[in-house]
């Protein structure tokens, strides 16, 4: 939704189903209104045992949905081949409510984002050889939005 005096830009992930908009515009605004169908392949875990791969370079895009329980978490694992530093970008783009993220491993103290609204977040670390993992969490239920996840051995500023 946009407003002409406060451009406010409000994205929704719905799950498939038929929705009803209903709005109350105050006086003398102009609103406009616009539908977009993007279909996103859910291809997540919801275990660290099961947790999908991420390739170093690679973007790994996701989505929770309006249907999806508070506190649902994906997981993604990635491996650090040689010590040194890391970093890891995550952006999201989502309405309302928190999307938060953790990275850890074994021998590593644990680093934890919360997201609101859109916008791009790092996360900066020296890791030694070996596995790690991230925990993408939708926080309160009224969370929803796209997040993507990418990870490069070299340490990106902000």
């Amino acid at each position: 939704m946009s407003y002409t005096s406060k451009k406010i830009n409000k994205h929704f992930a719905l799950s498939p189903g038929t929705y009803r908009l209903k709005t109350k515009i105050p006086k003398g605004y102009v609103s406009q209104f616009m539908y977009v169908d993007t279909v996103y392949k859910n291809s997540y875990a919801v275990t660290k045992a099961k947790a999908k791969l991420l390739t170093q370079g690679k973007k790994k895009s996701n989505l929770f949905t309006d249907a999806d329980k508070a506190k649902k978490t994906h997981y993604y694992k990635f491996k650090v081949s040689k010590n040194g530093k890391i970093s890891m970008k995550l952006t999201t783009k989502n309405n309302s409510g928190r999307i938060k993220a953790a990275v850890y491993g074994k021998g590593m103290k644990t680093k934890k984002k919360t997201m609101e609204y859109s916008g791009t977040h790092y996360f900066n670390c020296k890791l030694k050889k070996g596995t790690y993992y991230i925990k993408v969490t939708k926080d309160t239920k009224k969370s929803t939005g796209l997040y993507s996840l990418t990870y490069s051995d070299k340490t990106e500023s902000r």
